[in-house]
């Protein structure tokens, strides 16, 4: 017997005439109505009088997740396939609920059961495309959604699980076909419709994404999410104002809606309100969804106090960008403390070691186990590194000039340069054209090779990439259509030392807001960044300098989407210096 159930029951045994199934129909009947609390009371009465039905158990759990109690859905799932292991619903609904928890492994290990008592269970292959997705295995995930819709076609939550996946992959072509099958079958789905206009920004489209998102908001008037879209749209172009009256009303939707207020942040440091911009960056620690990356080390947080004789723990939490960023933090930290100790990505170990050789630099995922600090002895206090400039970069002045806080490998940035030189004279020029994930501008902050053709012609350069992700097939097509050669060495973009001493070796970086401009202003070397309207808040909102890195120069969009006089600046001022 489920003891925690007790607070439900207000009666045990059966009444004359009664039986299991006549509760067990009746709770039925006040789930559908809404009545949850009083359905859990029908089935406990229902597994008192017979323990050990599974369809019970089953209909309990699916109770508890309505009732928003996961962790006893878990519990009365698992007892229903104990009793009858073939339940293939419990085995969805288990994996569906563990998805739920954060606990993808989980819920494979379920959903790989369910389809191994029905193969074509539509619902499993849902679930097992979204554990895969979790855990980051996108063309197995593809391929489960894929599945899902081999037997239904019309299935709304494959299709629209397929084209987000597809639009996260730059699938761009597959995500609108989903999207549009989606729409078809349900004009008035809400989650299709804010799918359309994620996909619309991505398309450069802002104010056909902003109608997508009214149509959403008008399905769901309370929604902050749609209400912070919209918000987003009037951001990429530029619309600061209204664009922060649309967060202000999603946050008074749902105070909190964690994307609104950092929406919020971000438009205030672009305006270098950095006091305000700071504290409201911090309301991301409070996220429940990212609790556990936050809660894993138990020292209590640096609050900005004094730093002398203590040994203080910086750790990541954000992307390598942000973490190359933040790091300009850190050689203040180092030198007020009696000890830094750095947590960081592993791909930026060695960088991070040579770079900062007073600190202690451990390279470890963001869910490893914490156990490496152990025999470091007592730490102090702990800080994320996104929160070092809420006490270190709270006014413009506080931003040192530098050349550079980072140091490539001498011997690595002398055999790039024997490389390079042997490709002939002229400039050796890197070159990023992609950034970003559509949930940051990554539609607004690209560019195709074919626009920038103007640079790309310069006489006499090379032009080598510094691009991140699969880009072979896209330099061959370029050079059969263009007669033009970019260089690609794989072997420099999967090992970020390698990267920085190739961007050492190179007279020149020419890339779209990504991290490549911030490894290559963190090394003082000169990079010349193509930022659209909308910036992310570290390239500002006005000028061509930039306050985090004096090494990089900005060429700014004026208008949304259109990036041509942008690259005839950037060709100008190449054909200048050339001359």
């Amino acid at each position: 017997m489920f003891s925690w159930l007790r607070k439900f029951s207000r009666a045990g045994r059966l009444a004359a005439g009664e039986t299991a199934d006549d509760f067990r129909r009746l709770s039925e009947i006040e789930s559908r109505a809404g009545r949850h609390r009083e359905a859990a009371d029908l089935l406990l009465r229902a597994i008192e009088a017979k323990p050990r039905v599974a369809e019970y158990h089953y209909g309990l759990g699916r109770v508890m997740r309505a009732l928003d109690e996961p962790a006893r859905a878990v519990t009365c799932f698992r007892k229903a396939i104990e009793l009858d292991p073939a339940h293939c619903d419990a085995h969805v609904d288990l994996a569906s609920t563990m998805l739920g928890t954060g606990n993808p492994l989980a819920a494979e290990q379920s959903a790989r059961s369910a389809l191994a008592l029905d193969g074509r269970s539509v619902p499993a292959h849902i679930n097992l495309g979204a554990a895969l997705e979790q855990q980051g295995k996108f063309a197995d995930a593809a391929l489960s959604y894929r599945a899902a819709l081999g037997i239904d076609a019309d299935c709304l939550p494959a299709l629209l699980n397929l084209g987000s996946l597809c639009l996260r992959q730059g699938e761009i072509d597959e995500a609108e076909r989903c999207i549009a099958h989606a729409l078809r079958i349900s004009p008035d789905h809400f989650a299709a419709h804010m799918q359309r206009g994620n996909l619309l920004l991505e398309q450069r489209q802002p104010e056909q994404a902003e109608q997508s998102y009214r149509q959403a908001l008008r399905l769901r008037p309370g929604d902050a999410a749609a209400q912070s879209s919209i918000g987003f749209t009037f951001d990429m172009r530029g619309r600061y104002a209204e664009a922060m009256d649309h967060y202000d009303r999603a946050i008074a939707l749902d105070p909190g809606y964690l994307p609104a207020h950092l929406n919020r942040a971000a438009i205030w440091l672009l305006n270098e309100d950095y006091a305000r911009g700071w504290r409201e960056y911090e309301r991301r620690l409070g996220s429940a969804e990212l609790a556990p990356l936050h809660q894993r080390f138990t020292p209590p947080l640096w609050d900005g106090s004094s730093l002398a004789g203590r040994k203080i723990l910086v750790y990541s939490e954000q992307g390598l960008g942000d973490e190359i960023l933040f790091a300009s933090c850190l050689p203040d930290i180092v030198a007020q403390a009696g000890h830094c100790i750095i947590d960081c990505n592993p791909r930026l170990a060695e960088l991070f070691r040579r770079s900062f050789p007073q600190a202690t630099v451990h390279g470890g995922g963001q869910t490893d186990p914490t156990g490496w600090l152990d025999g470091l002895g007592p730490v102090d206090c702990k800080v994320p590194a996104g929160s070092l400039p809420l006490h270190l970069r709270s006014r413009p002045e506080d931003f040192p000039p530098h050349a550079g806080y980072l140091r490539a490998a001498p011997e690595r940035v002398d055999a790039w340069r024997e490389r390079l030189h042997a490709l002939g004279p002229g400039p050796k020029i890197g070159l990023s054209w992609r950034g970003g994930v559509p949930q940051t501008g990554r539609g607004s902050r690209s560019i195709g090779l074919a626009e920038l053709l103007p640079v790309l012609r310069m006489r006499n350069a090379t032009f080598v990439s510094l691009q991140y992700g699969p880009c072979d097939a896209e330099l061959a097509a370029f050079e059969r259509e263009h007669g033009i050669g970019i260089r690609h060495w794989q072997e420099a973009i999967d090992d970020y030392d390698q990267s920085a001493a190739l961007v050492c070796a190179l007279d020149l970086v020419i890339s779209v807001c990504t991290a490549i401009v911030d490894l290559a202003g963190a090394l003082g070397r000169p990079a010349w960044v193509l930022a659209p309207v909308r910036t992310d808040f570290r390239y500002g909102l006005a000028g061509a300098a930039m306050r985090w890195y004096p090494s990089v120069r900005m060429f700014r969009q004026v208008r949304y989407g259109d990036w041509g006089p942008v690259i005839g600046a950037v060709a100008a001022e190449l054909d200048r210096l050339a001359r």
